[in-house]
């Protein structure tokens, strides 16, 4: 047997491993229950793509004379398969959903469980993101006062303007947040990370609002996406 065709077959070999490394690791990711265990696991899945991208540079080296293409092509396929299998473990709605609910107690997630449960992808991955910044202190105090009382003020707004044809779970979800927002017992970072999912749900719902409404929180939302850049 060439070197070549030797290459192949450890490659085909490597592949295998590969596949059943990330079904270990999804599971395992499945099952983790702080975000520091989820981070490893990600990592752990994301090797296994970058492992890919180096395995399919072989390959195209590997296309000559000595190696027939249906080995190649063969072999290509196999990665392709494996590089989705994987972005999908990665960037599925449920592995972002837990990301963001593993940073919550118990009792915090069972107040945002129902808005979670209504965001897209990247509103899941945004909203991952500011979280990560309050925790890590990237978000100032006073930073964080501004915004609740911003939020708490455009919910206000909001309710006053509901009717009664408004969607149930919109009028629920407002009335919800405020009452977090501006409950006295609660520390301003907790208001925060329990208050502020409401924003991109309530966007979501451009045509129950006011134009002007719909501007300010939007601009609310993008100040807040900024958070996770800050040094």
């Amino acid at each position: 047997m060439s070197s070549d065709h030797q290459r192949i077959g450890d490659l085909e070999d490597h592949l295998i491993r590969n596949t059943t490394l990330l079904k270990k690791n999804e599971d395992e990711l499945r099952l983790a229950a702080t975000p520091r265990e989820r981070a490893y696991y990600k990592r752990e899945i994301e090797r296994i793509r970058d492992a890919t991208t180096e395995y399919r540079e072989e390959l195209h080296a590997l296309r000559n004379d000595n190696v027939l293409a249906a080995e190649v092509d063969s072999l290509t396929r196999k990665l392709d398969s494996l590089e989705n299998k994987v972005d999908a473990v990665l960037t599925s709605v449920s592995t972002l959903r837990v990301d963001l609910l593993v940073r919550f107690d118990e009792s915090e997630r069972i107040i945002i469980a129902s808005v979670v449960d209504r965001l897209t992808a990247q509103e899941l991955e945004n909203t991952d993101r500011i979280l990560r910044a309050i925790d890590e202190g990237q978000v100032s105090e006073r930073e964080m006062v501004e915004v609740i009382e911003y939020v708490r003020v455009e919910l206000s707004q909001l309710q006053e303007q509901l009717d009664s044809s408004a969607p149930r779970e919109l009028v629920d979800e407002a009335t919800r947040a405020s009452e977090v927002l501006s409950d006295p017992e609660l520390s301003v970072k907790h208001k925060l990370k329990t208050g502020f999912t409401i924003i991109p749900f309530v966007l979501s719902y451009e045509g129950e609002i006011e134009l002007g409404q719909s501007a300010n929180l939007s601009r609310l939302w993008q100040r807040m996406r900024s958070w996770w850049n800050q040094e």
